[in-house]
């Protein structure tokens, strides 16, 4: 954390510890509420400004540690956009219009589908998929079969069915590796990775819990 920072945006200093924090700094409520804009946190420059109890807080969450738990993420604010991949917290950058668009059409498509046929349930980002202590994701969308219901909680809790990543600026990497890695290894049926650029989808489907390459397509009228 850069100090210097840290001194030009508060009023006074409280070190508190946090098992994912390196620091936490009090701050006056009345320069910040503003930019929370009502959500409860705020991220610049890399760190988290947030409300807790009554108070606002500043501080930065390390990058090299690959221990943090389920118990670690639960400690951020609510709706932090952030996920707990192998035990790294990893921010999640606001997407681009066209990720935005492809999300939406797909989404919606989906859901039509499924809730006709009364198929299970579709559920878009931002919304956490549990796999584990060190694992808890925001796919871009998911579904949920009706043989799968039982992991239907406040989030979802094991492998949906399906899991649709778009990749953003910064996920191709991650989408294509470790996520694509974790989904086989829990079990998730068939995995799709759209490039809204490209306009392509690429299709996995599971074997003996490894995502294999099915297919890929051209699908423009996703950003129609």
């Amino acid at each position: 954390m850069r100090t210097k920072n840290v001194f030009l945006i508060t009023k006074s200093i409280n070190m508190i510890s946090y098992p994912f924090l390196n620091l936490m700094t009090t701050v006056q409520a009345a320069d910040f509420s503003k930019l929370t804009k009502g959500k409860g946190y705020a991220v610049v420059s890399g760190q988290i400004i947030f409300e807790k109890d009554g108070e606002f807080y500043i501080t930065t969450i390390d990058e090299d540690r690959d221990d943090f738990t389920v118990a670690d993420y639960m400690l951020l604010p609510e709706g932090a956009p952030f996920e707990l991949l192998n035990g790294k917290l990893n921010y999640i950058p606001s997407p681009f219009r066209k990720h935005q668009v492809a999300a939406m059409n797909l989404s919606a498509s989906m859901h039509f589908h499924v809730k006709k046929q009364q198929l299970g349930q579709v559920l878009p980002a931002p919304m956490d998929v549990h796999f584990g202590e060190k694992n808890i994701v925001q796919p871009d969308l998911i579904f949920v079969s009706n043989d799968r219901k039982s992991i239907l909680k406040d989030y979802v809790k094991g492998a949906p069915d399906f899991i649709v990543e778009i990749l953003s600026f910064g996920t191709k990497n991650k989408d294509f590796g470790e996520k694509k890695e974790l989904y086989g290894t829990h079990n998730v049926l068939e995995y799709w990775i759209i490039d809204p650029d490209e306009m392509t989808i690429e299709v996995f489907k599971n074997k003996h819990k490894k995502l294999v390459a099915h297919v890929q397509s051209v699908q423009p009228i996703l950003l129609e």
